[in-house]
């Protein structure tokens, strides 16, 4: 008989929301789901970091190094003003958000970063995710060579287009095999 429960730890509530969201995501299903699991996922990693004393979030940290002190609590309330409108309903059930639906594939990026930080793995989905957000984002973010040269073989390979999400979850086994080589 199966029992009517499941052992899970923190790290793998975070990686189980975190994966979810990634499909989610990538199959262009609701920003506000996605959003939401990414943004648990990552106050999760967040704070095993921080108990591991190895670092916070990218853009906890972004928010720290760049944002002068004053502004930093009004810039982190920002950031997490979509997180708390969807989760909470006590100061503002009648109220309505303007979610800024981007965010969240930034929001996807740091909690995957974060997951790999606190485990040194990068699990299939995570590692497709950031294969499209580097594809995606290749105007804005610094890469070395090899792994733009990386992305340009699977790109290329598989004629894909950051356009096209639900490619990448389509293409699943082969770019984690070439990925690997």
């Amino acid at each position: 008989m199966i029992a009517p429960y499941i052992n899970v730890s923190k790290l793998d509530v975070g990686k189980r929301q975190l994966e979810t969201a990634i499909k989610l995501f990538l199959t262009d299903a609701d920003p506000i789901s996605i959003h939401t699991l990414s943004a648990a996922a990552q106050e999760v990693f967040n704070c095993l970091l921080k108990k591991q004393g190895s670092g916070v979030s990218f853009i906890e940290k972004s928010i720290k190094e760049f944002v002068e002190p004053g502004k930093q609590e009004e810039i982190k309330k920002h950031f997490a003003s979509s997180k708390n409108f969807f989760k909470h309903a006590n100061n503002d059930s009648d109220g309505v958000h303007k979610f800024y639906f981007k965010l969240t594939e930034w929001f996807l990026w740091d909690t995957c970063n974060m997951y790999k930080s606190l485990t040194g793995e990068s699990p299939e989905l995570v590692s497709v995710f950031l294969i499209w957000f580097y594809s995606a984002h290749r105007d804005v973010l610094i890469t070395d060579l090899a792994k733009q040269q990386l992305f340009d073989k699977l790109l290329k390979s598989f004629s894909l287009t950051s356009d096209n999400k639900s490619k990448f979850l389509e293409l699943l086994p082969e770019l984690v095999v070439l990925q690997n080589k």
